[in-house]
């Protein structure tokens, strides 16, 4: 019984470990966000209306082109 004990353990130390690593390696990892995506539209702290989406080209996936948009 404490055999299985120590397994479980050592499952769940190992999976720990694992999900920890990923999410501090998500931000080096996941270059398209939402903020390198709207970053190239405006300067910084400057509002800026967007372009309505079309089916071709989208900014932001799942976008409503009945809502006026803006970046700042």
């Amino acid at each position: 019984m404490i055999r299985l004990s120590f397994w479980i353990l050592g499952a769940l130390l190992l999976g720990g470990i694992v999900h920890l690593s990923t999410v501090l390696a998500m931000p080096q990892a996941a270059t398209q966000d939402a903020y390198s995506r709207l970053a190239r539209l405006a300067p910084v702290n400057r509002l800026v209306p967007l372009a309505a989406p079309s089916a071709q080209d989208t900014i932001m996936p799942f976008m409503d082109p009945a809502f006026a948009v803006a970046d700042c």
